[in-house]
C-alpha cells in the first residue's frame, strides 16, 4: 500500500513540474506561485503559516471533490475534473488551464483511493511551492 502513496505522490509532483515548465516556456504566469515569492522577506513563521495553509487546504479539496461529490456525480473522473479547474478560475485563470490535466490525474489516484488522491495533491502543492521560491 506504501508504494501505492509513494507512485501518487510521484506522478504528483513530476505533474508540477511538467506544467511549470510548459507554463514558462510559453511565457504563461502562474498568479499563486509569483504570490508565494512575495513571502521571501517574511518572517519565517509567516512562510510556515502559508505552507500549512495550503497543504490542509489541499487535503480539503481532496475531501470535497474526490470524496464527496464522487460519490455522486455521473462519470466523476471526469465532472470532478472538469469542477475542480473550473474551481481553480476564480484564483488564476491561467492556472485552472493547466489544472485542468492535473484534475484528470487525481481522478486516476481516486479509483485507488481516497489516500491516493490526497498523496498525489500534496506532492504537487509541496513541489510547486519549492518551484516558487527558486
Amino acid at each position: 500500500m506504501k508504494r501505492l502513496y509513494v507512485t501518487a505522490a510521484i506522478t504528483g509532483a513530476g505533474m508540477q513540474i511538467l506544467l511549470a515548465g510548459l507554463m514558462a516556456s510559453i511565457g504563461a504566469v502562474s498568479q499563486g506561485g509569483e504570490a508565494l515569492a512575495e513571502l521571501g522577506a517574511q518572517p519565517w513563521w509567516v512562510h510556515a503559516v502559508v505552507i500549512t495553509i495550503l497543504m490542509v487546504w489541499a487535503c480539503l479539496e481532496e475531501l470535497f471533490f474526490r470524496g464527496l461529490l464522487w460519490r455522486y456525480l455521473p462519470a466523476p473522473e471526469v465532472t470532478t475534473s472538469l469542477l475542480f479547474a473550473t474551481a481553480h478560475i476564480m484564483v488564476s485563470p491561467v492556472d485552472a488551464y493547466f489544472l485542468l490535466p492535473f484534475g484528470f490525474l487525481l481522478g486516476f489516484w481516486r479509483r485507488a483511493g481516497l489516500w491516493a488522491s490526497i498523496a498525489c495533491h500534496l506532492a504537487f502543492n509541496s513541489v510547486g511551492i519549492a518551484l516558487s521560491f527558486i
